[in-house]
Parts: structure tokens; C-alpha cells; sequence
């Protein structure tokens, strides 16, 4: 049934065909410059909110020469990009080190735009367990 008339609520975002959406990498890795993880792009008539975002990191093995660790989860929208989650330290020396950014979001993204995660070690040797992580609900405009 089509409803025409303006006085009915127009339904809420999670009753508009909407789906969960995730992107996650965890992996032991050495040292490398940044990569891609995963990337999830809206689709036409879509819109996304996403929810919540992890981001961890534990030293595995000891580097040679500790370096400048990234890891972020971050939107963009074709011009402009936004961390909603970001990393930025040196690798610990001492292995068992582990940091990480856990957080609840709101933020809403539209047809074209996406979501991604990205990581970089630049030490030299060494292991960091990486995991980057979001989960969003996709949704008609």
C-alpha cells in the first residue's frame, strides 16, 4: 500500500529495508606501510549509520627499531576524508604492549560515500596483532 499523505510518519531508519553491514581485518602482521583493510561503500538510495568501531593492537614480537604505528577506521565522502577512530603511536618495545580505540558512534553516511580501515607498522622486525573493526546498519534514504 502506498501511503501519500504527509500525516503519516515517514518510518524509522531501521524499518527501511535496513541491513547490518561490517568490516573487520585482524591479522598478525611485520612491518609495512600503509594499507586498506577493507572498504564499505554505500549504495545508491542507501544511507549508513555507523555504529561502533575497534581498533587493537598488541606487540607480538619485539621490533629491532620501533616505529611509528597507524591504524585508523576513517569516512570519506570523495573529497574530504574524517577519522572516527585512529591510532597513532610507536611500537612498544616490550611485547604484551597493547592499546586500542573502542568506541560507540553515530555517524551517518550517504550514497557514494564509505567506510574503511587502514593499518602501518614503520618499525624495523617485529609482529603487532592488528584488528580494525566497525558495524553499521544500512538503510533506504
Amino acid at each position: 500500500m502506498k501511503v501519500t499523505s504527509y500525516a503519516v510518519a515517514r518510518p524509522a531508519a531501521y524499518d527501511r529495508t535496513a541491513v547490518s553491514t561490517f568490516g573487520s581485518y585482524d591479522a598478525l602482521v611485520g612491518p609495512h606501510t600503509i594499507t586498506v583493510r577493507f572498504t564499505s561503500t554505500v549504495a545508491a538510495n542507501r544511507k549508513m549509520l555507523v555504529e561502533s568501531i575497534c581498533i587493537e593492537s598488541v606487540t607480538f614480537s619485539a621490533a629491532t627499531v620501533p616505529g611509528r604505528r597507524i591504524m585508523y577506521v576513517r569516512i570519506n565522502n570523495g573529497t574530504n576524508e574524517m577519522d572516527i577512530g585512529r591510532i597513532d603511536s610507536t611500537v612498544s618495545a616490550t611485547v604484551g604492549n597493547y592499546v586500542a580505540d573502542i568506541r560507540f558512534a553515530s555517524v551517518t553516511i550517504y550514497t557514494g560515500e564509505y567506510v574503511y580501515g587502514a593499518t602501518s607498522d614503520g618499525s624495523t622486525g617485529g609482529a603487532q596483532s592488528m584488528t580494525l573493526a566497525f558495524k553499521g546498519t544500512t538503510f533506504d534514504s
